[in-house]
């Protein structure tokens, strides 16, 4: 073999070497763009995803205020209604599981619940039979004082047909009983 084929040869591999190096090299930068893209997007998303949360963080914490004032004004426990209940319990549980857009939901429906509920004598009956097995474990005769002044003015509202009043005053009542 002459020495000029033995060099062409030579410049071939080298070539060839450097052409497989060009092609790993360009599959390389190729990967890095195709990472460093998804990168970006993910950078470039994070914080909008992080400023979402914070407002529908917010936006629960609103609604749950929305709820209780709600609750506050008609004198309404938890325990007053199964549906009312099971929607705030469903909210605190997305609210753990951070699923804010599910929590307000929920809260929405609480809230939905907590306007309709309609105070009539079956209500207010309802409750007085649950403060009724509430305080019957009461024994000390100061506790059971505390309650005459409420069950009095429960027993005046429901005789001038005055529900909503009743209902205060057994709301009360029973959250004094809890107390005990």
């Amino acid at each position: 073999i002459s020495s000029s084929a033995t060099a062409d040869a030579a410049d071939s591999s080298a070539a060839g070497q450097a052409d497989a190096g060009a092609t790993v090299s360009g599959s390389i930068d190729a990967a890095l763009a195709v990472v460093t893209a998804d990168n970006s997007a993910a950078v470039d998303q994070s914080p909008r995803r992080d400023y979402l949360a914070v407002q529908q963080k917010r936006k629960f914490n609103d609604l749950e205020k929305d709820l209780q004032k709600k609750m506050e004004s008609r004198s309404i426990l938890s325990q007053d209604s199964a549906a009312l209940d099971r929607e705030i319990s469903r909210a605190q549980s997305l609210r753990q599981q951070r699923k804010w857009r599910e929590a307000n939901e929920a809260l929405h429906r609480a809230i939905s619940q907590a306007e309709t509920i309609e105070i009539d004598r079956a209500f207010v009956k309802a409750k007085l039979e649950r403060f009724n097995k509430l305080s019957s474990n009461i024994k000390d005769g100061a506790a059971i004082r505390r309650f005459e002044p409420l069950l009095t003015a429960y027993d005046e509202a429901m005789r001038q047909g005055r529900y909503a009043s009743a209902n205060q005053a057994l709301t009360k009542a029973i959250q004094l009983a809890s107390r005990q």
